[in-house]
């Protein structure tokens, strides 16, 4: 209970990264795999076209038998048909097809805020990678809490690793 609670703590922290001047704006491509997310996925699409960044592709690897599709192409600037081989081959072939300098991938029930994008640009650089952390919308049930657990709990480590790699 504890770990959980410290866990949450730790998830629900904001962190205001203040963006960085950036030289040259990289395009970025945000890509989304999507199976069957009607109920999701416009509130994702919705908030990254409210995204600051100017340079932004929005493509859409889909496998739905839903309306996910047609609510995706009135968003996204590509929607592409992925058979049902895997979350993983639909990120793949997505990224084939990226014009992105940038991949930014998003899960359909991700909320990017207006900022995101730009303050995870201006943290690359040559020597360096950017990371943040995305919870799951569902906030009800045993798996979505679990889920959200997992999720910090590997962000706190992850921020911890980077706090020893600084050091050494």
């Amino acid at each position: 209970c504890l770990v959980y609670l410290l866990a949450s703590f730790l998830a629900a922290m904001p962190y205001n990264i203040k963006p960085g001047k950036l030289k040259r704006l990289p395009k970025v491509s945000v890509i989304i795999a999507a199976k069957n997310e009607e109920n999701v996925i416009e509130k994702t699409l919705k908030a990254l076209r409210k995204s600051d960044y100017p340079k932004l592709e929005i493509i859409v690897a889909d496998s739905s038998t839903d309306s996910t599709r047609k609510i995706a192409e009135k968003y996204a600037d590509k929607v592409i048909t992925v058979a049902g081989k895997g979350k993983p081959h639909a990120l793949n072939a997505a990224a084939r097809r990226a014009k992105g300098d940038v991949l930014y991938f998003a899960d359909a029930d991700t909320r990017v805020e207006k900022g995101t994008i730009r303050k995870l640009v201006s943290a690359l650089s040559e020597d360096k990678a950017a990371t943040g952390i995305c919870l799951p919308e569902n906030k009800r049930g045993i798996a979505a809490r679990m889920s959200r657990l997992q999720i910090a709990m590997l962000y706190a480590m992850n921020l911890a690793s980077m706090k020893v790699m600084k050091t050494a």
